[in-house]
């Protein structure tokens, strides 16, 4: 049976959509478009992309054939969470997820829908910790969303995440990749960096690409490339090298990327045009092909069967648990049983009264699993929230550590470790500074009645510039109440110094010189009334967890 597949994804700029047919294995790319997003005022408001109106036209001759719709939300609209969950089962993870996904994201959980792919690890041991990759949206972006295509007669079949489009594209064509590599998906506005390993998407991010002239972008855009092999080799691939990096599309469109990478990369370099792998009938190719590969993506899993990795129309859920009333019920009935074979047994034969105790004994074995399941889930239920009661709570504590630390002229974080046992983190920095009296400086910022400061180690190295000094400094860590942390105040980039000696010390000290911003906007959230910051680039020094793509 042929499937008729429409695949639709955009940004703040365009739209950009691929429809298609699907005969067993074989993909057909029927048309092919992007459509620029014209921008309308809502109730005098800021003006806003108008989606319905742009795409009205371009896909009127589309919606007749009644497609199976594959939809890639706006990416600034999902959140990308990275989880380290506590020892589970597959059956268990989806509980542990949300609830995880709840403490992030500080909303209710009938607000968001989320949907996770756990990650494979190269060594599996029973009590070792679960890895996942979460992705969340809001209910009433779905909601906002199904209301736009409904103005179109279209319904959103699945919702599924770009970067790990993109990434299954390049394995479903090149099925020789087997060690860890970059895969670069560039779009006009912004591009997805994601690394493979395992075989799948272990990590992804999402930056915006500055409006200049092309090299001016192209040398920005290999920087973010740079930054994002470095965290994930100490974060993700344990040193691990990468092999490879591949930029979806054709040579054309990448030239002064290509030889930006050639020039300041060693890794090798390839370019993959995702229609190589597609049939085009009566289809003008694209000229940048490489917008498209997250579709072709989408397209290439859904016509050959393949479970999605994140389908938030369709999240993974915890198994059913019978519900109060379901048991009541069930056991209301037992007893009518057992009373009408009571009554039953007083004019049957001996027989007839073994068979009925055989079945009252089946159905007693069935009841006493049903409890013992029960019994195993409220375990868990508790140690789960026994160890979140525990837990240090990291995002502020780094958003501490990082108003605290010296600037990035002094000093620079190369690998950052944390860990937990009981009420105590630990936390390792590594890096590189100009000069040993910037250690001393930074023990006594960081140093308090909650932490704990020590480096063992300051060695010079053997090589000539401005960071001629390794250190490596321990950090134990204890829980404290969240106003004990120096936080930005909202309305501000003045952090908030809530420590009347931190304070002391900040105003006698020379002005640090202004820095560029990084090229990704801070974002501020905002938790049990108070605002802390997740890192912009303007802080001394910012220490960035990895939350989302952004």
């Amino acid at each position: 049976m042929i499937q008729r597949l429409l695949a639709l994804d955009w940004d703040e700029q365009e739209a950009r959509y691929l429809f298609a047919t699907a005969f067993r294995d074989r993909l057909t790319v029927r048309a092919a478009g992007t459509v620029p997003l014209v921008d309308v005022g809502q109730a005098g408001g800021v003006p806003q992309p108008d989606l319905a109106g742009s795409l009205r036209n371009a896909l009127a001759g589309l919606v007749k054939w009644r497609p199976r719709l594959l939809l890639a939300a706006e990416r600034s609209r999902i959140e990308l969470l990275h989880f380290e969950l506590p020892p589970a089962q597959d059956f268990e993870l989806p509980e542990l997820v949300r609830n995880q996904a709840v403490r992030e994201l500080q909303l209710p959980p009938e607000q968001f829908e989320v949907d996770f792919v756990p990650l494979r690890q190269p060594v599996a041991a029973a009590n070792s910790l679960r890895k996942v990759m979460a992705a969340a949206i809001t209910r009433e972006e779905i909601d906002r969303i199904r209301t736009i295509l409904a103005s179109l007669r279209l319904k959103p079949y699945r919702m599924l995440l770009r970067p790990l489009a993109a990434g299954s594209l390049l394995l479903r064509a090149f099925k020789d990749i087997a060690e860890p590599c970059v895969v670069v998906n560039k779009l006009p506005l912004e591009a997805d960096l994601s690394i493979i390993n395992f075989g799948q998407v272990i990590f992804s991010r999402t930056v915006r690409l500055p409006g200049s002239t092309a090299a001016s972008q192209a040398q920005r855009f290999v920087g973010e490339i740079e930054r994002t092999i470095m965290v994930a080799q100490s974060q993700e691939l344990e040193g691990e090298p990468i092999a490879a990096i591949y930029l979806l599309g054709n040579q054309s469109e990448h030239e002064q990327l290509l030889w930006q990478l050639s020039d300041r990369v060693s890794t090798p370099v390839h370019c993959r045009d995702p229609f190589e792998v597609v049939s085009a009938f009566r289809c003008a190719v694209p000229p940048e092909s490489g917008r498209f590969a997250g579709l072709i993506g989408m397209l290439l899993d859904e016509a050959a069967g393949a479970k999605h990795p994140v389908d938030l129309l369709h999240p993974r859920k915890p198994p059913k648990t019978p519900s109060k009333a379901r048991i009541a019920a069930a056991i209301g009935g037992i007893l009518f049983l057992g009373l009408t074979a009571w009554g039953y047994t007083i004019w049957s034969e001996y027989a007839e009264i073994a068979g009925t105790n055989a079945a009252l004994e089946s159905e007693l074995r069935e009841l006493n699993e049903t409890a013992s399941r029960a019994a195993r889930q409220q375990r868990l239920i508790n140690a789960v929230a026994q160890w979140q009661a525990a837990d240090i709570n990291w995002l502020d504590e780094l958003g501490d550590l990082s108003l605290r630390l010296p600037s990035a002229r002094d000093l620079v974080v190369g690998r950052m470790t944390m860990s937990v046992s009981g009420a105590t983190g630990s936390i390792f920095l590594q890096g590189l500074i100009r000069d040993p009296k910037i250690v001393h400086d930074m023990e006594r910022s960081i140093r308090d009645s909650y932490r704990r400061v020590q480096t063992p180690r300051i060695q010079e190295r053997e090589v000539s510039g401005d960071y001629a000094w390794v250190f490596e400094t321990a950090l134990a860590v204890s829980r404290r109440p969240p106003q004990q942390y120096v936080l930005y105040q909202a309305t501000s980039p003045t952090p908030a110094v809530e420590s009347d000696e931190l304070a002391d010390r900040t105003a006698s000290a020379p002005s640090p010189p202004v820095e560029e911003p990084a090229p990704q906007q801070a974002k501020t959230a905002a938790s049990s009334g108070r605002v802390a910051q997740t890192v912009g680039g303007t802080g001394p020094n910012p220490v960035v967890p990895a939350r989302s793509g952004q």
